[in-house]
């Protein structure tokens, strides 16, 4: 409601004004009448906090989360969260700021793995319900499947995305295009980790065409990424170049090494599983791994593909050392399987060099490891390879054995 609509024809406009901005005290006949205007209770509009320090509170919260940069520093930053709301949790109402800092508040307790998340969730999503906005809550739809994700209940996680979807667009007319965009690569997501790959490529290509229908290019690096990962597992040559050459265009406009990083990635396996060309494909990544003493910053990927390419040239001693550092740095938050597929297969790469070098029972124990984790995950390309591989350690150890 306008200030002009709530006001009807027993207030001014200009009261009004003061009043919401705390800088004039209504009657108990205007309490009344407002109350009535706005179809709430009288004691909902006595509140202990004032909108302004609800909303310079939301403002210190809102930047503290969005802050967070590096996992590793999360937790003091959730905990800085917490220890600001929860002196005002019982005091929050029904508006824009108390939802958003239930919603972030319940979200902090979640991260931080504390029970009793989920009542201060439910209470943002309803709020936001009441007051239309359809993107914060198809953002808390994002948030639920994601909880699931993260317990890799992955076909539980699909459902509720996919029923949480149509609830939203069959409740509000209008669903921004970030919010369409938004739901079209979650949805995508997971229909990959459930092995839907047919209808994922559909959903993806969907949301890239809206992007440049609309000339909305908020997500479009994301699905970039998205479809060049697909390539890379499915080793499809066609989509893999194409994409890979979209990551880099976007990259060096947007100015976001990542996407810059990922061409290069996609180009030397490009280079490995097309032509066997290792040494070509070491020479364009050996770039993105820097020196061999600065490797605790380097990503777990650039390292596996930096890895292969050594092992493809019978460098095994640089390739185990590489593959070793990628073992101690793959990032305890990754759940999709197609990222946990890849860092699951630097143990059976590991695997492959302690063969070469005799170390039979280490080549053992990262074979086991690689087919256990690989095993607990949905089928990916990366699976067969996987056991491929385990029976050539085998065989390999029991051929030695023989000739010894």
């Amino acid at each position: 409601m306008t200030l002009e609509e709530l006001a009807g024809t027993e207030l001014t406009k200009g009261m009004l004004s003061l009043i919401e901005n705390n800088k004039a005290q209504p009657s108990i006949e205007s309490l009344n009448y407002i109350a009535k205007r706005l179809g709430v209770e009288v004691g909902e509009l006595l509140e202990e906090v004032s909108t302004q320090e609800l909303r310079d509170l939301l403002e210190k919260v809102e930047k503290i989360y969005t802050s967070i940069v590096k996992i590793e520093e999360s937790e003091k930053y959730f905990t800085q969260v917490i220890d600001l709301v929860t002196p005002y949790i019982d005091k929050l109402s029904k508006n824009y700021e108390s939802a958003r800092l239930l919603d972030l508040y319940g979200r902090c307790l979640y991260n931080l793995k504390k029970d009793g998340w989920q009542p201060f969730i439910e209470r943002a999503a309803d709020i936001y319900v009441e007051m239309k906005l359809s993107a914060r809550r198809a953002d808390i739809a994002r948030f639920y499947s994601g909880v699931e994700m993260n317990n890799r209940n992955y076909e539980k996680s699909l459902e509720i995305l996919i029923k949480e979807r149509k609830q939203i667009e069959s409740a509000y007319p209008f669903i921004d295009p970030t919010t369409r965009l938004n739901f079209d690569y979650f949805e995508a997501v997971l229909l990959l980790a459930v092995g839907h790959v047919d209808r994922a490529i559909t959903v993806l290509e969907n949301g890239i065409e809206y992007s440049k229908q609309h000339k909305i290019f908020y997500r479009i690096n994301d699905l970039y990424r998205l479809y060049g990962a697909y390539a890379l597992l499915y080793q499809d040559e066609e989509k893999l170049q194409y994409y890979a050459q979209k990551l880099k265009l976007y990259g060096e406009f947007a100015d976001d090494k990542d996407s810059v990083y990922l061409y290069y990635i996609l180009q030397a396996e490009l280079l490995m599983f097309r032509d066997e060309d290792y040494e070509g494909a070491y020479r364009v990544v050996q770039p993105l791994i820097q020196d061999i003493e600065d490797l605790d910053e380097v990503s777990p990927y650039n390292l596996l593909t930096a890895g292969k390419a050594l092992y493809g040239l019978k460098r095994f001693e640089e390739a185990l050392t590489i593959l070793e550092k990628a073992h101690e740095h793959v990032p305890d938050y990754l759940h999709h399987p197609y990222d946990l597929a890849l860092v699951y297969s630097i143990d059976i790469y590991r695997a492959l060099c302690y063969l070469e070098f005799a170390n039979f029972e280490k080549a053992m124990e990262c074979a086991r490891t690689a087919v256990k984790n690989i095993d607990s995950i949905p089928e990916t390309p990366l699976n067969a390879f996987i056991h491929e591989k385990f029976e050539e350690i085998k065989d390999g150890i029991i051929k030695a054995a023989i000739d010894k």
